[in-house]
């Protein structure tokens, strides 16, 4: 890194300040030594051929009042320079952003409008098409914080949206195959394909098509002797077949080995083609011709495909462990009166109650409601008498199906029924939640972050204030590598970048002035002393739980309105003692 720093402030001695341009072979020299050297601040724009586009613009600080800087756009980086261009401060890889477009208060407020106020209403009045905004990967060096810039007119904010989108998807490529083979890259390649929309939609109206031709075929076939029909639907089998297959050829090969593997609906498809393949080939062997039933739940496919069939799947399947329990319960009782049945009425009735498997059988068929009383139950109960005109009622046997079915009918198999339908409805809310909040993250308004949240929610786990000060003490001490009292930017840039965190804390200068306050926090060298990064950590750590507060209020239930409620409140007396302090 000293090799990298001593050639810049070499450059900067012998250059005025915008002049970097003067000496572009030494420049760049420098600038990649910073660059592989992880310390990229403070250094000189891009090489006139680098860039692609570039701008003076307004950018939001700290209190979300916008103040001038100048934008380079090369074909990798998105570079934050100050007023003048000369110096850039804050470099943003492409790949790392998420989202790129205009500022969509109108958007967020619609699917909020639950909770319009005149506040929101202040914000929507507020909406201009000049300002453009981007969202950073949370796993970054920038930390998921999103970035507005405002432009001077639409035209050009349009040009930048349109410029940066382009130039991510290269970028996202180059970062996926770089350092990978051909092969892999490649891969890459046929994966973008495969998962793109227009490809999904295509085998998904593939595979309602051969649902409707076997639905034709199970209609037709059965009530006709004609051979070219039959063998227009084994053509068209055919056909289905090998889309199929290529299909899942090309997906095997886009998803090898792992990401393949991980996902059930792989699992099902490998098995609904590969039968088909073997009752294809194989059709003339004894007993394989049967797998081609298996035709018939090919359409079941789509439901891997269509967001809102696949959430109904996942919610039936996370409630089956709670229905299964109850199903246990439902059939060891069943059981235990199909063991009693044997015993009472294998001689009277040895059709029903013959053996056990019998006396199950038909105890399920009591269950189930259908003729139990007449075919089953009442032979059973009353019993003609020669002497007698009325039957003879069997007391024990009227016992045994009364009880089975208030026992079963009517309270195992409604508990089964109410067991299923609320772990149903809890896995569909939290599927839709969990939708919900994708959808807040991809398009919602952007989450409130900041480059220190890592060390801040560690700092938050605290149970006292003496444990709060004894921790920033010992954060001081780690960072002042000098041991001279005071930390400069430089200190706490370098001190933050060891520590063990996910993502790396990558302290900017705009990050050092929020938290300085602009430099009022810092003595007159510009440092911080011991009690200034007391004041600072805890005005942080403050900051820190009203940016959680916000965060939880932004991903919360739009129906949960009493939680909702608690946490705005909650936010509005957090802000009320940081106005009093």
């Amino acid at each position: 890194m000293v090799e990298g720093k001593g050639i810049m402030e070499r450059l900067r001695k012998g250059n005025k300040a915008g002049s970097f341009q003067n000496r572009d072979d030494s420049i760049q020299e420098a600038l990649e030594r910073l660059r592989c050297e992880e310390d990229i601040i403070d250094i000189p724009p891009p090489l006139k051929s680098q860039i692609v586009h570039e701008s003076p613009v307004k950018v939001t600080d700290f209190l979300r009042n916008y103040v001038p800087k100048h934008i380079f756009l090369t074909e990798g980086e998105l570079m934050i320079a100050n007023a003048d261009g000369s110096v850039v401060n804050h470099v943003i890889h492409l790949d790392d952003i998420t989202r790129i477009r205009h500022s969509n208060v109108d958007d967020f407020l619609e699917r909020r409008a639950e909770y319009s106020s005149p506040f929101e209403e202040e914000c929507l009045a507020e909406y201009d098409e000049t300002v453009l905004e981007i969202v950073t990967e949370l796993l970054s060096s920038s930390f998921g914080r999103s970035f507005s810039f405002k432009f001077e007119d639409k035209s050009e904010c349009k040009t930048w949206i349109h410029n940066m989108q382009k130039l991510k998807k290269k970028a996202s490529i180059r970062a996926h195959v770089k350092g990978t083979s051909r092969i892999r890259t490649y891969q890459y390649h046929l994966k973008l394909f495969y998962d793109s929309d227009f490809l999904q939609y295509f085998v998904a109206g593939f595979i309602f098509l051969n649902f409707l031709t076997n639905v034709l075929q199970s209609e037709i076939t059965p009530t006709t002797d004609n051979t070219s029909t039959a063998a227009l639907f084994d053509n068209l089998d055919l056909c289905f077949t090998i889309i199929f297959t290529v299909e899942l050829s090309v997906n095997i090969a886009a998803n090898w080995f792992r990401p393949f593997f991980q996902s059930g609906w792989n699992f099902f498809d490998l098995t609904v083609v590969g039968i088909s393949l073997i009752s294809l080939f194989l059709s003339e062997v004894p007993g394989l011709s049967h797998l081609r039933l298996m035709r018939a739940f090919r359409v079941v496919r789509l439901f891997g495909r269509l967001a809102s069939l696949r959430q109904i799947i996942n919610a039936l399947t996370a409630s089956i462990l709670p229905v299964f329990n109850a199903y246990i319960i439902m059939l060891l009782v069943t059981s235990i009166y199909a063991i009693i049945g044997v015993t009472l009425f294998s001689d009277g009735s040895p059709d029903e109650f013959g053996t056990f498997s019998l006396a199950l059988f038909t105890m399920f068929q009591v269950a189930t409601g259908d003729g139990w009383a007449s075919e089953i139950a009442r032979p059973l109960i009353f019993q003609d008498h020669p002497t007698s005109v009325l039957p003879k009622v069997n007391i024990a046997s009227t016992f045994f199906f009364v009880s089975f079915v208030v026992i079963v009918g009517w309270s195992l198999l409604q508990v089964v029924v109410a067991v299923m339908l609320d772990n149903f409805t809890a896995a569909a809310d939290k599927e839709k939640k969990k939708i919900f909040q994708e959808e807040e993250y991809k398009h919602g308004e952007p989450f409130a972050l900041h480059a220190l949240d890592p060390v801040l929610e560690s700092l938050s786990a605290h149970s006292s204030t003496e444990q709060l000060t004894s921790r920033i003490s010992s954060l001081f001490v780690a960072l002042d590598d000098n041991g001279n009292g005071s930390l400069s930017f430089l200190e706490l840039r370098k001190g933050f970048q060891k520590f063990p965190l996910l993502p790396k804390i990558t302290l900017s200068r705009d990050d050092f002035d929020e938290i300085t306050c602009n430099g009022m926090m810092c003595n007159e060298d510009g440092e911080v002393t011991e009690n200034g990064f007391q004041d600072i950590m805890r005005m942080q750590l403050a900051l820190f739980l009203q940016r959680q507060l916000a965060n939880a209020i932004h991903l919360a239930d739009v129906n949960d309105s009493e939680n909702l409620m608690i946490m705005k409140t909650l936010k509005i007396m957090s802000l009320m003692i940081n106005d009093l302090g």
